[in-house]
C-alpha cells in the first residue's frame, strides 16, 4: 500500500510539473510575428516601388527604415524561438543571450542603413531631383492608415479594459492617438468613405437612433468590407476586433433586427445619396450593392455569433 502511494505522488508530481510549463512558460507569438512580418513586408515592396517612381528618396528612406522593423521582427522571432530551447551540460542556461544578439545585428542593420541614405542625401544637395508630391502624399496615408489599423488590431481589447477601470495605460494611449489621428485625417479627407455613408444612411431609420454614432460607423465598416470584396483573412480579422471589443456586428445590434429589406433599402438609398463620400470608393456604388452588403455582413455576424461557419 505504502508503495502503491508513493507511485500516485511522483505521478502527480510529474504531471503537475508538466501542466504547469505548458500552461505558464513563455508566452508563444508565432501568429503576431507572422502576421507583423508579413503586413510590413507588403508594404515595404510598395514604398519601395512607389519610391523609385516618384523619385522620392523620403519614401525610400521610409521604406528602408520599415524594412528594418520587418529584420528586427525576424530576429526576435528567431530568438525567441532560440531562447525557449532547454539547458544543456554546455548550455546551462540555454540560449536566452539569442535575444541579445538579435538586437545587435538589427542596431548595425540601422546603422548601415542610415548611412546609406545619408549618403545619397547628401549627393542630392548638389544635385537636386524632382518628386513626385502626389505620390508622396497618397503612400504617407496608406502608411499612416496601415499604422493606426495595426495600433487598433493590436492594442484595442487591453485599451477597451483600462478605460472600464478606469487607468490609463501605454495600450490606452495608443488607441486615443491612433483614433484622434486617423479619425481627423479621414474626416478631412473623405469621410472614411462607405463606414460614414452606411452610417449616414442608417439615421434615415428611427430604431436606429439610440444608438451611438460610433456603433452605427463599425457596422458600417463591416458592411464596407463586404462592398469592396476584401479577402476573407481580412474580413474574419475585423469582425473578430469587433467581437472582442464590443462593437455590433449584426442588424439587432443597431436596432434593426426587425427590419425588412424594404426600410433597410431606405438606408441604402441615403447613404449612396449625391454628395456621400461612398463615392470615394472605387468602382460605381449603387443603393442594391449598399443593401446587399449590408445583409451580408448582417448574415455573417449572426453565424459567427451561432458558430456556423459563415458563407460569403
Amino acid at each position: 500500500m505504502a508503495a502503491h502511494h508513493h507511485d500516485h505522488d511522483h505521478s502527480h508530481g510529474h504531471s503537475h510539473g508538466h501542466s504547469h510549463g505548458h500552461h505558464h512558460g513563455p508566452v508563444r507569438h508565432d501568429r503576431a510575428f507572422a502576421l507583423g512580418i508579413a503586413l510590413n513586408l507588403a508594404f515595404v515592396g510598395l514604398e519601395a516601388w512607389w519610391g523609385v517612381a516618384a523619385n522620392s528618396l523620403a519614401l525610400l528612406a521610409d521604406a528602408g527604415h520599415n524594412l528594418s522593423d520587418v529584420l528586427a521582427l525576424v530576429l526576435a522571432w528567431a530568438a525567441a524561438g532560440l531562447e525557449r530551447r532547454a539547458a544543456t551540460g554546455r548550455r546551462t542556461y540555454g540560449l536566452g543571450r539569442a535575444t541579445i544578439w538579435a538586437s545587435l545585428i538589427n542596431a548595425v542593420a540601422l546603422l548601415v542603413a542610415v548611412g546609406g541614405i545619408g549618403w545619397e542625401a547628401v549627393g542630392r544637395l548638389d544635385h537636386p531631383q524632382p518628386v513626385e508630391g502626389g505620390t508622396v502624399m497618397a503612400v504617407a496615408a496608406l502608411g499612416i492608415a496601415k499604422l493606426c489599423y495595426d495600433t487598433l488590431l493590436a492594442d484595442g481589447v487591453e485599451a477597451k479594459k483600462a478605460n472600464e477601470a478606469g487607468v490609463v495605460t501605454p495600450a490606452f494611449d495608443r488607441v486615443v492617438e491612433a483614433n484622434t489621428l486617423l479619425s481627423g485625417l479621414g474626416f478631412e479627407c473623405g469621410g472614411i468613405a462607405s463606414a460614414h455613408s452606411i452610417h449616414n444612411g442608417l439615421t434615415a431609420l428611427a430604431e436606429t437612433h439610440p444608438f451611438y454614432h460610433g456603433e452605427k460607423v463599425a457596422f458600417g465598416v463591416l458592411a464596407g468590407r463586404h462592398l469592396t470584396g476584401d479577402p476573407g483573412e481580412e474580413v474574419d480579422r475585423v469582425y473578430t476586433f469587433c467581437e472582442e471589443v464590443g462593437l455590433p456586428t449584426t442588424l439587432s445590434d443597431i436596432g434593426l433586427g426587425e427590419a425588412g429589406p424594404e426600410r433597410l433599402a431606405m438606408a441604402a438609398e441615403k447613404a449612396c445619396a449625391p454628395g456621400q463620400a461612398i463615392c470615394h470608393e472605387g468602382g460605381t456604388m449603387t443603393p442594391k450593392r449598399v443593401l446587399d452588403a449590408m445583409l451580408k455582413a448582417d448574415a455573417m455576424g449572426r453565424e459567427r455569433r451561432h458558430g456556423k461557419a459563415p458563407v460569403r
